[in-house]
């Protein structure tokens, strides 16, 4: 009877036989007709990166647990200027981590450098609810921080970018978005 390590050489072993080659033919994702090459980085933006959910969040799409397993990422990593200490210990955690996946990282408090050529954008970011605050009071915080991220988007992410809008009031804060970023597609 095989030895536990025994069986973890000849697993590791047998992926040291796959042919790389069969990861180039591999396609994921549909891009308006253009399908994501698996060998090329997508490049994924997380607003909020160092709060909460954007602090789980990030560790997991470096894993491959949005894209893949075998999908290479450049992870762009955005947030407001008083968080920036927090965003810098990030994405140190996220280098040192050294994710296989992971080709790099973006880490900034400006939203054009953060939305430069992405593929895909997590908009977890957005001014929270606080005890006494009206649903107005957290919109009207939000219209600022869509609109400029709407605009860095529109100007500097691939036509192609898709966007998924987590913060509260998600469907305000779509609807921010696609306002100030017309030449986005709807169904991005």
């Amino acid at each position: 009877r095989p030895s536990l390590r025994e069986k973890v050489c000849a697993v590791q072993g047998s992926e040291q036989q796959r042919d790389p080659g069969d990861q180039k033919s591999v396609k994921i994702g549909n891009q308006n007709g253009k399908q994501f090459n698996r060998m090329e980085p997508v490049r994924v933006l997380i607003t909020g990166a160092a709060g909460q959910i954007g602090y789980a969040l990030a560790p997991m799409v470096a894993r491959g647990l949005m894209l893949g397993p075998n999908q290479p990422v450049i992870l762009h990593l955005l947030e407001i200027p008083p968080a920036a200490t927090a965003l810098e210990g990030v994405a140190m955690e996220l280098t040192d981590a050294a994710f296989p996946l992971l080709r790099g990282v973006v880490a900034t408090t400006d939203p054009e450098v953060a939305c430069k050529d992405v593929d895909i954008a997590c908009m977890l970011g957005g001014f929270p609810r606080k005890a006494g605050m009206e649903r107005k009071d957290v919109m009207s915080k939000n219209v600022a921080i869509y609109k400029a991220i709407a605009t860095s988007l529109e100007a500097h992410a691939k036509a192609s970018v898709k966007c998924v809008v987590v913060a509260n009031p998600a469907n305000t804060n779509a609807y921010i978005l696609k306002k100030y970023a017309p030449k986005m597609s709807i169904k991005s």
